[in-house]
């Protein structure tokens, strides 16, 4: 994720963030193929490897989320709008969490609560059910700008980094890019710790 967000940027600057948007999620729908095979097969290598898959698009999925914002709406909306998409990617996170406790008992159900085998194939459809979901979703998007057909590729992942950095330091969205890292840290500590505590 952090070695490809810096080129999925330029992707969503030099090209029309809805088709970024849109192929993003068409390369989305065999990457779920593979991770349904892996799950129902109970193969180890092919799930983390779909996984991986997943974080890499996902890097590419973000720059042109974000990015599009200041395209879709006006100035005087575009801390409202920032807003919503956050509230609303939070919304989905806690809600796949929640939603992938249900599959995950279910696939592989822990001794005493189910009887029988478990259901192998239920991940797998979860997993391709929201990527068609996502998918519609993007081929319903409005037309939004090419972008800057002419912008020059740089291959260092991390020269965009350092650029940004420093010109962030210059201002206060500095201090609110760390405050925004700081949340999503405890986030992800949280979400680690959680599942440890099963009995409270």
């Amino acid at each position: 994720f952090i070695l490809l967000s810096g080129y999925a940027g330029q992707v969503a600057d030099r090209f029309s963030k809805r088709s970024v948007t849109q192929w993003v999620k068409i390369v989305e729908l065999p990457i779920v193929v593979l991770a349904a095979i892996g799950f129902y097969f109970q193969n180890l290598w092919l799930t983390l490897f779909a996984l991986i898959a997943l974080t890499c698009q996902s890097a590419f999925f973000g720059p042109a989320k974000y990015g599009m914002i200041p395209e879709l709406v006006d100035e005087t909306d575009l801390s409202r709008a920032n807003g919503s998409i956050n509230m609303m990617t939070n919304v989905a996170v806690i809600v796949g969490t929640l939603i992938a406790g249900v599959v995950s008992d279910a696939y592989s159900p822990q001794e005493g609560k189910v009887v029988g085998g478990g259901e192998l194939w239920l991940p797998g459809v979860s997993l391709f059910l929201v990527a068609i979901a996502g998918l519609v979703s993007a081929m319903f998007m409005v037309r939004l700008p090419t972008g800057q057909t002419g912008l020059k590729f740089d291959p260092n992942p991390f020269s965009i980094y350092t650029v940004t950095l420093k010109e962030m330091v210059k201002t206060r969205l500095f201090m609110v890019m760390m405050a925004w890292g700081y949340f999503y840290l405890l986030a992800g500590i949280a979400l680690c710790i959680v599942p440890q505590y099963t009995v409270v």
